[in-house]
């Protein structure tokens, strides 16, 4: 059976992943709705060992914060700083960052906290965006201006969030500090990460990053990769061919899906599955 979600932003982390997806779209005759549908069925090529339900699973858990088991002799690990948890905070900056377009506000960084240990201190392993209607924010000492929102919110879970949101609807930017907030390592020691070498585009070729070639697995690599893959996604919505799914009001859970415009006789099929009067259903 294949994973379907209906959630724009775990379908998009997993299709940054590499996972293969499958989009569908229903309008549901009734209400006029649409519904969007991205199905999983499939490893991807890029982590095989990964295994899509688990991801979702434990971040709708504990966003990789505790240990999950799946049966008495599996338990996943805690993992806060999994390619899937850093995908997903991802996600929710850009989130905050549209509904403070959208709405006005201000973006602050909450930290993600961890105990490595049950005996040790709790460390910062990664922010997460929270928008305030009515927040004071300080000048940082240096700030740089970026104009795509993707790579602002990819940075965010560093310890990057806006000073300022500059323009209007389509010509936006984004105005960061150029030094992030104190955050620990791998070696849980306290460092702040310099905003340049995160945004540098890569000197040749197409435009990617330069961290793409140079460390291919790095959190803002990762991010950057998730939300171009819901742009993508947001894309293919945009101009998907969607079907139509009728349902029997007379007759409890009978269903027909077609395709939009249906031709006269598929209609008429339908009436007589549905035990309807003919000329009663249109497309």
């Amino acid at each position: 059976m294949p994973l379907i979600l209906t959630d724009l932003r775990l379908a998009s982390s997993l299709l940054g992943l590499g996972f293969p997806g499958t989009l569908h779209a229903t309008v549901i005759a009734a209400t006029r709705e649409l519904r969007v549908e991205v199905h999983f069925d499939g490893p991807s090529p890029r982590f095989p060992q990964l295994h899509a339900r688990q991801l979702i699973a434990q971040w709708q858990d504990s966003r990789f914060l505790r240990p999950l088991p799946l049966d008495e002799h599996v338990t996943l690990p805690a993992q806060p700083l999994h390619v899937f948890a850093v995908s997903m905070r991802a996600q929710m900056a850009y989130d905050a960052y549209q509904k403070v377009q959208a709405e006005g506000g201000s973006i602050l960084a909450t930290p993600v906290l961890w105990r490595t240990r049950p005996d040790t201190p709790e460390i910062i392993v990664a922010y997460e965006a929270k928008v305030e209607k009515l927040a004071c924010m300080s000048r940082p000492l240096l700030t740089r201006t970026l104009d795509e929102l993707r790579l602002a919110a990819a940075v965010l879970p560093l310890g990057f969030p806006p000073y300022r949101i500059h323009g209007s609807t389509g010509a936006h930017t984004y105005e960061l500090p150029c030094s992030g907030l104190p955050i620990h390592d791998s070696a849980e020691q306290v460092v702040t990460h310099s905003l340049a070498p995160l945004i540098a585009w890569a000197p040749q070729g197409e435009k990617r990053l330069a961290l793409f070639d140079s460390q291919p697995l790095h959190p803002v690599v990762t991010a950057y990769d998730a939300l171009f893959a819901r742009g993508e996604l947001k894309k293919e919505i945009h101009h998907a061919k969607a079907n139509l799914l009728l349902q029997s009001r007379a007759q409890l859970g009978l269903q027909a899906l077609v395709t939009l415009n249906a031709k006269p006789h598929v209609m008429r099929q339908i009436e007589r599955h549905f035990h309807a009067p003919a000329g009663s259903i249109e497309a």
